[in-house]
C-alpha cells in the first residue's frame, strides 16, 4: 500500500537526520568538554570498544524514535491535520476573544512549561521505576549503566523497549485535539528538543564546565556532575532533565 511505502521513507529520513545531528553534537560536546571541562571521575579514562558500544546502543533508540515519530510526519504528509502548528497565531488563541498579544504568549509559554514539566515526570517516573523494579524491569536499563563512565554518545544509549516507553507519547501529536488547548507551535517545540539533546549529551559527557554548571542549576536543569553520580551509584538522581524529582 502507498501508505506503508511512505511510512518507511519516513523513517529511514528520520533516523538518518536524527542519527547525524545526535552523533555530530555528541562530538561536539566531547571536544569542548576535554578541551575546557574538568574530568568528573578522574582517573578512569573510556575506550574506543566501549564508545562503539554506546554509539550502537543510542542508534537502536534513535531507530524507535524515529518510527514513532514518522507516524505524526507522515499524516502530515498525507495531508492530515496533527497536534502541531507552524502558525504562532494558532497556537495561542486559547479560545480566548482578546487581542492582548502579552497575554497570548504568556498562556502559550504556561503551556509549553506545563507540558514539559509532564513530559519530565514521564521520563522521572520511568527511570525511577526501571531501576526499583530489579526483578522485571531493571534488566531493560541495565545496559545503560554498563558505561559506569560514560561519553556523550551514550546520551541515548538505552534499549528499545526502554526507548518505546520513554518516546510512546510521540504518537499523540498524530491527534488534533493533542494537547486539548490549542496546537503547539512547532518551532518552539523543535528548539526545546534541540536543547533537550544537546543538554542530553552534556550530562553524559563526563566532564564539567565551570559556566554551564553554575547556570544549569538556576534554571532547574541537571547539570553533568549530579548525573554523573547517578551512572557511578545507579541508586540517585534519577531525574533525566531537572533534579526536582
Amino acid at each position: 500500500a502507498p501508505f506503508v511505502k511512505l511510512y518507511y521513507v519516513t523513517l529511514l529520513e528520520l533516523f538518518i537526520k536524527m542519527w547525524l545531528f545526535i552523533m555530530s553534537t555528541s562530538a561536539a560536546v566531547m571536544l569542548v568538554s576535554a578541551c575546557f571541562g574538568e574530568r568528573i571521575q578522574k582517573g578512569k579514562t573510556w575506550k574506543w570498544t566501549i564508545v562503539c558500544k554506546e554509539i550502537l546502543e543510542t542508534s537502536k533508540c534513535v531507530f524507535v524514535v524515529a518510527g514513532l515519530t514518522a507516524f505524526p510526519m507522515m499524516r502530515v504528509r498525507m495531508g492530515h491535520d496533527i497536534s502541531l502548528t507552524w502558525n504562532l497565531g494558532e497556537s495561542c488563541t486559547f479560545m480566548l476573544h482578546t487581542s492582548n498579544a502579552m497575554i497570548k504568549y504568556l498562556l502559550l509559554t504556561v503551556k509549553t512549561v506545563f507540558i514539559w514539566i509532564c513530559a519530565d515526570g514521564w521520563t522521572y517516573f520511568k527511570h525511577y521505576s526501571l531501576h526499583t523494579n530489579k526483578k522485571y524491569l531493571y534488566a531493560f536499563h541495565k545496559q545503560h549503566h554498563a558505561f559506569g563512565t560514560p561519553t556523550s554518545f551514550a546520551s541515548f544509549a538505552i534499549s528499545p523497549l526502554e526507548a518505546l516507553w520513554t518516546f510512546a507519547p510521540i504518537i499523540l501529536f498524530c491527534f488534533p485535539w493533542f494537547p486539548v488547548i490549542n496546537k503547539l507551535y512547532l518551532p518552539l517545540q523543535l528548539a526545546l528538543i534541540l536543547f533537550f539533546v544537546i543538554l542530553n549529551t552534556y550530562l553524559h559527557c563526563g566532564y564539567t564546565l565551570l559556566l554551564v554548571e553554575r547556570t544549569l542549576p538556576y534554571i532547574y536543569l541537571n547539570t553533568s556532575a549530579h548525573h554523573d553520580i547517578h551512572h557511578e551509584l545507579t541508586t540517585t538522581n534519577f531525574g533525566e532533565v531537572s533534579p526536582f524529582w
